[in-house]
């Protein structure tokens, strides 16, 4: 496939960082007031609906390969920039050169590592079977990972600049920690729920428990958010800080909703804990 020209791509994603500030706020409006009608909040009134599985699947590949493209428009681009100037250079001002950022790779694997789980293997696992997902639903989410994916592989393959000693750099090693810290969280997080269901037709629920719930009702969405919060500090970029924001106005209000309905749905759902942020929401 052609990429598209540099001053193209510069100017894609000179809009997609503000637009992701902007749409924020909308986001988390818009989840405070209505539950996304999907998992345990599914009901009719959204339109046509699609298999569960499947609308997971195509929502949240584009985070997955067009983050990998984007990457690598950049990142071919800047070595072709740097072949033909024969030095080191940047490109006009639109990005770093492929000799300035030769950690890139190492970063941007990181984000690659979480979409391979979220978008092959999380399927797999989950128990799907006769849940259904409103086709509107999955559009919006398509939009956003269009949006994102493209941001965070241009943002680490040409805007960043990432040379080895960034690999041991203070940004780097606390955001690189806190982003396998929330990897795991949200993996064991993930598994524990699927655990409480004895079968792969059992898509009943129950109250979650071990020590990732003894705090709060989402650890998986705790550790995800654990995760763009260090990959922000990772790339130390607008981009990475943008994802984190848009992840806290989208996945918090979630969160709430999943916390509240836990304490309509079981009488002894324990009490003591938050939704998402320990001792705080």
């Amino acid at each position: 496939m052609l990429a598209p020209s540099p001053s193209t791509l510069a100017s894609l994603f000179q809009f997609a960082v503000p637009a992701m500030f902007l749409l924020a706020p909308v986001a988390c409006l818009a989840t405070v007031f209505i539950s996304a009608p999907y998992g345990r909040h599914v009901r009719p009134g959204w339109g046509p609906l699609i298999p569960a599985r499947l609308a997971w699947i195509i929502m949240e590949s584009p985070a997955l390969w067009l983050s990998a493209m984007a990457f690598s428009w950049g990142w071919n681009g800047c070595h072709v920039a740097d072949r033909t100037a024969g030095k080191e250079t940047e490109m006009s001002g639109l990005g770093s050169s492929g000799g300035e950022s030769r950690a890139a790779p190492v970063i941007m694997a990181f984000y690659l590592v979480h979409y391979v789980h979220r978008v092959v293997i999380y399927p797999l696992r989950m128990r799907a079977e006769g849940k259904t997902m409103p086709v509107l639903v999955m559009l919006l989410a398509l939009c956003y990972n269009l949006h994102n994916g493209f941001m965070q592989g241009y943002q680490v393959g040409a805007i960043g600049k990432y040379p080895l000693s960034w690999l041991f750099s203070t940004q780097f090693l606390i955001g690189s920690s806190l982003f396998l810290l929330g990897f795991i969280t949200n993996i064991a997080a993930d598994s524990a729920l699927l655990a409480l269901r004895k079968s792969s037709k059992d898509t009943g629920y129950q109250i979650p428990r071990g020590p990732l719930f003894h705090l709060v009702s989402c650890p998986n969405y705790s550790g995800e958010l654990l995760e763009w919060l260090g990959w922000a500090i990772l790339t130390w970029s607008w981009a990475g800080f943008a994802f984190f924001v848009f992840a806290c106005a989208n996945l918090m209000p979630r969160a709430v909703s999943h916390h509240k309905w836990y304490l309509q749905k079981f009488e002894d759902y324990p009490k003591q804990r938050k939704a998402v942020v320990p001792f705080l929401l």
